[in-house]
């Protein structure tokens, strides 16, 4: 019982972490910007410097891929 808690505990503690976090893609090296705007929006680091009066704080940083990155990278992905 005890290492269930522990996984659910760890698990939310892990979400509650990656939902601060700012993503980049790891193939074209755009920002995820979760700024004013409503919508899914990745940018230079220019922009987003320009948006949100800073550059991304390196601690806060986790990989991923943008949308346009995951569909050339979806067949390589399934490959492996």
């Amino acid at each position: 019982m005890q290492s269930g808690f522990v996984s659910l505990r760890t698990e939310a503690f892990m979400a509650a972490d990656h939902a601060n976090m700012i993503r980049v893609c790891k193939t074209c090296r755009l920002i995820h910007d979760d700024g004013e705007t409503a919508y899914e929006r990745w940018v230079t680091l220019e922009v987003y410097k320009k948006a949100n009066g800073m550059e991304p704080p390196k601690s806060r940083l986790t990989h991923t891929y943008c949308p346009d990155c995951f569909v050339e990278a979806s067949p390589h992905l399934k490959a492996a």
